[in-house]
């Protein structure tokens, strides 16, 4: 049976590729970091998915590492399809191609994709909402492609 899952971020869907800076580690080497700002909304993302697993029928598997998770996928031959529409606050520009990647890398963390890459991945489709001012948010569909 194939399964279909529904979730909502609310809040505003930062770029963690264009919020990069580079810090010094302890031995002088130049490191590159996501910003606190991206940093704080991935956490945030990652609860709100948590809290809205239960309601898909999923459980987080936050005691399973990364590479567990994709070797379950691939042994049941499961891929997703994605699909996301991204209201913004403003006008201001952001590029929705960069906004996607953000959910996905929030979706691996939180558990709910086993990984982004393309074997497990197989459809993104990112739609531009518009704006809301009052309630900038991000609603994600997802679809097992395959049992």
């Amino acid at each position: 049976m194939k399964r279909e899952f529904e979730f909502i971020y609310k809040g505003v869907v930062h770029s963690k590729k264009n919020s990069k800076q580079i810090i010094k580690d302890a031995t002088g080497r130049p490191r590159i970091i996501s910003n606190a700002k991206a940093r704080e909304m991935e956490q945030d993302m990652i609860q709100q998915f948590h809290s809205q697993m239960p309601l898909n029928g999923l459980e987080p598997e936050i005691y399973m590492t990364q590479t567990e998770r994709i070797l379950i996928a691939k042994d049941h031959a499961r891929t997703y399809q994605v699909e996301a529409t991204i209201w913004n606050p403003n006008n201001i520009r952001r590029d929705l191609d960069n906004q996607i990647t953000s959910l996905l890398d929030g979706m691996v963390q939180a558990g709910i994709l086993p990984d982004d890459c393309s074997t497990i991945v197989t459809s993104i489709t990112a739609n531009y909402g518009g704006v809301d001012r009052i309630n900038p948010r991000a609603e994600i569909h997802i679809m097992e492609a395959s049992e």
